[in-house]
């Protein structure tokens, strides 16, 4: 798994999830015609995300989740985060093309409680 996190805000609608789905030499693998499932888990609270995806540019391997930090479709700051600052899931894209179902290497995703004023 990367070392790096994707960080994101609750509430922050306007930021966008990219993933690029590559085979096992880290070439893009054509998902033009795939379809594309978020899905995380995470030992910080007890929620699990299976969100579908779009696909960004099939050809290259890039699947979108357009306003990641939505707070009805993903991570709620007062529901899901409560008084936590923060939650970490661990991450993969399921990708189902022409009949078989293959799955990206694991990422991290952390969605933070935005400031309040």
């Amino acid at each position: 798994m990367a070392d790096d996190v994707e960080i994101v805000v609750c509430g922050a609608t306007g930021q966008d999830l990219i993933r690029v789905i590559a085979d096992e030499n880290n070439d893009p693998i054509n998902i033009s015609t795939a379809t594309v499932r978020l899905q995380c888990r995470s030992g910080d609270i007890v929620k699990t995300l299976d969100v579908a995806g779009a696909i960004l540019d099939g050809p290259a391997g890039k699947a979108t989740w357009v306003g990641i930090g939505n707070e009805t479709t993903f991570i709620h700051q007062v529901n899901d985060l409560g008084a936590l600052p923060f939650a970490t899931f661990t991450c993969q894209v399921k990708v189902t093309l022409a009949g078989e179902v293959l799955f990206s290497p694991e990422f991290l995703v952390r969605w933070t409680a935005r400031v309040q004023a």
